[in-house]
């Protein structure tokens, strides 16, 4: 595994977000040792018509996923988010339930979704089940003023009405628009 400068990651360091739980930790070192890197970067380069990609060191993880940023030779920038727990029947249907559910709001509404490059919900390709993404340079809104340790995961008040206004004008679009499909359908 290639790696890239630590500046295209500010804020993106979340080893620390689960500090107790070593249960999550093992599932991280799981998954990672369970990762074929090699094929990863070939096959992130083959759906990139051959162009050349290294896989950056920091990443970033939730409760179920580990996300890693993919730089391309071109200086283009793609996402590979990892599922941590192994592959079954519904967690594989779930994945491309997702992928399905961000291609349909990506083609049929404004709402800014990242486009899905290349996928496999069941593992085989890499190891692990992935999905390879646009990359939408950004801060989440959790990390803003000092982050979950100063604000413990809620909104502080000065951002507030920004958030809610940005939430409402994304389910006014996202709801009228799909009335009107189903409405043509």
């Amino acid at each position: 595994m290639t790696t890239q400068s630590s500046k295209l990651f500010t804020g993106w360091n979340r080893d620390s977000l689960y500090p107790g739980d070593t249960s999550h930790q093992e599932l991280r070192k799981a998954c990672t040792k369970a990762i074929n890197w090699d094929a990863l970067l070939e096959y992130a380069s083959d759906h990139k018509n051959g162009t050349k990609c290294q896989v950056a060191t920091q990443s970033t993880m939730g409760s179920y996923h580990l996300v890693h940023l993919l730089r391309f030779e071109d200086g283009s920038q793609w996402i590979v988010k990892f599922q941590l727990n192994p592959s079954t029947p519904a967690t594989a249907k779930e994945l491309q339930s997702e992928i399905d559910t961000m291609s349909l709001i990506r083609s049929r509404t404004k709402v800014p979704v990242a486009e899905v490059y290349a996928s496999d919900s069941q593992g085989q390709t890499v190891g692990v089940p992935f999905v390879m993404m646009e990359y939408i340079p950004g801060v989440v809104a959790m990390d803003l003023d000092g982050g979950h340790d100063v604000h413990h995961g809620q909104i502080p008040v000065h951002r507030k009405p920004i958030f809610y206004r940005a939430m409402a004008s994304v389910q006014v679009s996202s709801h009228k628009r799909f009335q009107s499909i189903s409405a043509s359908d």
